[in-house]
């Protein structure tokens, strides 16, 4: 069974957090997610520094990330994540992380998981 969570690509390798569908909350009707954030999640569980070291210091927005949801009308896994993430590549590494097959899945890109400074200037009003 698929799982849902928060996830970042970095060096073809998924950093994140994978949860049973069971585990997840339904805090907007008919829509499974995980309670976890990115800020938090980056800041809190930091085991990634063991493999990337140079990602000390870098900020969770600065890496492409998404999240995956689970949406019980269509009994599907639905991804929102970067626009750089949305190659086969990266649908293959998501997938696997968090079981499910990218054929059923819905990939919709999101301009809250941007990797992009200008987009990310507009976003915090910079």
């Amino acid at each position: 069974m698929s799982k849902i969570g928060i996830f970042w690509i970095y060096k073809s390798t998924v950093i994140g957090k994978a949860i049973a569908l069971n585990d997840g909350v339904e805090g907007v009707p008919g829509i499974i997610d995980s309670q976890d954030n990115h800020a938090d999640f980056w800041e809190q569980n930091r085991e990634y520094i063991n493999h990337f070291p140079e990602l000390s210091g870098v900020e969770y927005y600065a890496v492409p990330r998404g999240r995956v949801l689970f949406i019980k009308k269509t009994n599907r896994v639905q991804v929102y994540l970067d626009r750089n993430l949305i190659r086969r590549e990266s649908k293959l590494l998501i997938s696997n992380f968090f079981e499910f097959d990218p054929g059923y899945a819905l990939w919709k890109n999101d301009l809250h998981y941007t990797t992009s400074e200008n987009e990310l200037d507009n976003l915090f009003g910079d």
